[in-house]
């Protein structure tokens, strides 16, 4: 029978992604309501996640060392990724990134754990609650299988 690592390999495109206020249940998107991402788990262990607002402002130049203060800002907050191995834990119901490269760098070195539900070509994640925004707030991505 196919284990639950074995039904995460492959490329998962992103649907949506939401921040959960827990005072409240107010909804958030970080990344606009259109967010573009890609969820990579490879069969070796390995696994790399990007994401980005849709229509994010183009800089005045192709050299990123030079774009201005304000274009590194839009371009920082307007995506997020990161990169490393990961492992299932089907009895907490967890994936958990170890986390070796990252956007944000105080997340190098981390262990990032999600919640996983699957549902045929969906895959949701979880995680929270934690400060997010000035706010204890729970995170949610919903993935689609790429064929």
């Amino acid at each position: 029978m196919p284990t639950v690592r074995d039904a995460l390999i492959g490329a998962w495109k992103l649907r949506s992604f939401v921040f959960v206020r827990v005072e409240d249940g107010a909804e958030t998107f970080p990344v606009g309501d259109r967010p573009q991402g890609l969820l990579v788990y490879t069969a070796t262990g390995q696994m790399s996640v990007h994401i980005q607002r849709r229509g994010r402002l183009v800089a005045h130049t192709d050299d990123w060392t030079e774009a201005t203060t304000a274009e590194i800002d839009t371009a920082f907050k307007g995506y997020n990724g990161y990169a490393g191995s990961f492992a299932v834990d089907e009895e907490r119901g967890v994936v958990v990134h170890s986390v070796e490269l990252a956007w944000y760098q105080n997340w190098e070195g981390s262990q990032q754990t999600r919640f996983y539900e699957l549902d045929g070509d969906l895959l949701t994640l979880s995680a929270g609650p934690r400060l997010l925004a000035g706010h204890m707030q729970t995170t949610r991505l919903v993935w689609e299988r790429i064929h």
